[in-house]
């Protein structure tokens, strides 16, 4: 990215983003694109109790998609073995129960369990992943205990994996993409590290994805913002504005004041030039339920207020807790799908539905929505 500085001066990278992107750095006086869901129900994409081939093939994460190099989709919104659905378009997608990166595959390179959270192919041949490696059960032995709401002990970072079969396969890569620079501190408790990652996005040979931080001295909770113009190669990801010799632990997160909770998924709309952000509750005026929200942005760093798109009614939540929200275009021109190129596109979300113990963690469906975009 010409002209983009990694340095101490937040102000100079701010600027260097705002000019790269044509964008100002302040908030619309107007939002410039309408977005809204269409009336109707979910559509399910899959099921945990009808389509799951062992009890581990759950959806614990947002779904991420590209097309191979014959033009079939690749889709992730899996567990810790990284299982994948496949099929001539997005919303034809079903699982092939085969793991594209199982546990036993990595525990020797890894220190914990490990969910795919974004991927991004350039030619569909050659995929790069980025995964969210807990660390809990690391620093529990070395003499964290639990206690409170389970959050204790939770160390996290971010990792990466390398395909180069179209995605049926992933290698584990020994590299930090993003992780806490010290120890777990066990004075302070809580969760510490960077936890989870929205999907890649790229424009005019930049690559940026956010990931949410917390705990991190020196830091405030929120969505870091990463660039690399080499994806490919692990180490290239740097916080868009912190010095190199500060490392992957130091960020100002982006979007202060408005996105409080992790950016989900990034889409680019070609036609406006703006960036949208999905989250759930963000604003301060949040219902007393849940709800998805979105943010635009000219630069990825500077965004408009929260905005409901998707808002779930208090008889709804007693039956299923929504998670993972990502704002998908099936038709978009981009081979990983990040760009919205119709009026249309659709809200994927998975549904964890309460019930008995042994039900509750696993028993989920992906479904989507139809979104309106003007």
């Amino acid at each position: 990215m010409a002209g983009l500085s990694f340095s101490h001066n937040g102000r100079i990278a701010l600027l260097a983003l705002s000019v790269f992107f044509g964008g100002t750095l302040s908030s619309f006086s107007a939002e410039p694109v309408q977005i809204r869901a269409l009336p109707g129900v979910e559509e399910v994409l899959y099921s945990w109790m009808d389509n799951k081939c062992g009890p581990d093939f759950t959806a614990d994460a947002p779904l991420r998609a590209f097309r191979d190099k014959k033009g079939d989709v690749i889709a992730f919104a899996t567990h810790v073995n990284n299982w994948f659905l496949s099929g001539s378009s997005l919303l034809s997608v079903k699982s092939n129960c085969r793991p594209a990166l199982p546990m036993i595959d990595y525990q020797h390179v890894w220190q914990g369990p490990a969910w795919t959270e974004a991927t991004y192919s350039l030619d569909g041949q050659s995929v790069v992943a980025l995964l969210s490696e807990d660390l809990t059960q690391k620093v529990e032995s070395e003499g964290c205990q639990q206690k409170g709401n389970g959050n204790n002990c939770w160390r996290n970072q971010i990792v990466s994996a390398y395909s180069s079969n179209q995605g049926r396969t992933f290698s584990p890569l020994p590299i930090v993409v993003a992780g806490p620079p010290n120890r777990y501190d066990l004075k302070k408790g809580g969760r510490q590290g960077f936890f989870t990652t929205s999907n890649i996005v790229s424009l005019e040979g930049s690559y940026f994805f956010a990931a949410f931080e917390q705990g991190i001295d020196g830091t405030e909770p929120g969505n870091c913002l990463f660039h690399s113009r080499t994806p490919f190669i692990a180490s290239s990801w740097k916080p868009w504005n912190s010095a190199p010799s500060a490392g992957n632990g130091a960020c100002t997160p982006i979007g202060k004041g408005v996105i409080r909770r992790e950016i989900r998924s990034l889409s680019y709309l070609p036609v406006s030039k703006v960036w949208i952000a999905i989250f759930m509750n963000s604003a301060p005026e949040a219902p007393p339920h849940s709800a998805v929200y979105y943010a635009m942005s000219r630069d990825l760093i500077s965004w408009s207020k929260a905005t409901i798109l998707l808002d779930f009614s208090v008889g709804e939540i007693k039956t299923f807790v929504p998670l993972y929200p990502s704002l998908i275009d099936p038709k978009s021109k981009d081979r990983n799908f990040g760009t919205l190129d119709h009026a249309q596109a659709d809200l994927f979300f998975v549904k964890l539905f309460k019930g008995a113990a042994g039900q509750h963690a696993l028993n989920r469906q992906i479904v989507y929505r139809q979104i309106s975009i003007r």
